[in-house]
């Protein structure tokens, strides 16, 4: 299904039933991006007394419990709330489902070799994206594209 949209006097044509997915999958039996050290993220057929939610095991369905955590396990969507008191989730500020973006790719610097703060002490082996790396990579930006940024952090 196509949608055609107009921004800025120009128009587009969006493929809204051929997403890309810009995530890194979490796959529960590889590989998986992880912050701050934290447990990987682990999938298990949920057992309880004498059944399985495996059939390979002699179950009758398949059903895992999903163990992670959301920050630190995988891609993810940020917003105010991850660093805000209140504990604002990302779909209670949206008012439109299709938002003009820009992706930007940085790379983490060394925290402790940056002249930017955080609210938090700064430790040997942080890594953070600075204000001086976003605005250089949003430097060229189409300004139409700007209600929204999607950060890719380098490498991935």
């Amino acid at each position: 299904m196509e949608l055609t949209l107009q921004l800025g006097g120009r128009r587009f044509r969006v493929c809204i039933d051929r997403p890309e997915h810009i995530g890194i999958p979490l796959r529960f039996d590889g590989p998986q991006p992880n912050a701050y050290g934290v447990e990987p993220a682990v999938s298990r057929a949920y057992e309880s007394g004498s059944f399985v939610g495996d059939t390979r095991r002699g179950g009758s369905c398949n059903f895992d419990t999903l163990t992670m955590t959301a920050h630190c396990n995988g891609t993810h969507t940020e917003c105010i709330g991850h660093i805000a008191h209140q504990r604002i989730a990302v779909h209670t500020i949206l008012s439109e489902s299709l938002i003009p973006a820009t992706v930007v790719s940085v790379a983490p610097r060394a925290a402790l070799s940056s002249p930017e703060s955080y609210p938090l002490i700064k430790e040997e082996g942080d890594r953070i994206i600075t204000a001086a790396a976003l605005a250089e990579g949003l430097r060229d930006a189409d300004p139409d594209f700007l209600d929204a940024i999607i950060v890719r952090t380098l490498p991935n």
